[in-house]
């Protein structure tokens, strides 16, 4: 992700290392929580505890990524009630965030 990063913003580098690399972002928040390194991470994941100042946003920069997300469940689920309700629902809340 970092590569990525600093690609979209124009930033050349010779050596990046990494010394720590977590495979998913609650992992990577925990890191930043613990003060044990700076973490690449999604808004809507960092916004309360930004809001509490249990973290900083270091670069003041905001970056559109190629990553995407998905809602997931089993196919046999796809037509409970709760299932439908909660597909409507995000739908929405996507359409007014807009």
């Amino acid at each position: 992700m970092w590569t990525g990063f600093l690609r979209r913003l124009n930033i050349h580098y010779d050596n990046l290392s990494y010394t720590v690399k977590s495979p998913h972002f609650f992992i990577s928040l925990q890191s930043v929580k613990a003060g044990l390194g700076l973490g690449l991470l999604p808004e809507f994941l960092i916004r309360n505890d930004l809001a509490a100042g249990n973290i900083v946003h270091v670069l003041n920069i905001d970056t559109a990524s190629n990553f995407g997300y998905f809602v997931l469940a089993p196919s046999y689920k796809k037509k409970l009630a709760k299932v439908r309700l909660f597909k409507n629902w995000l739908q929405q809340q996507l359409l007014s965030a807009d």
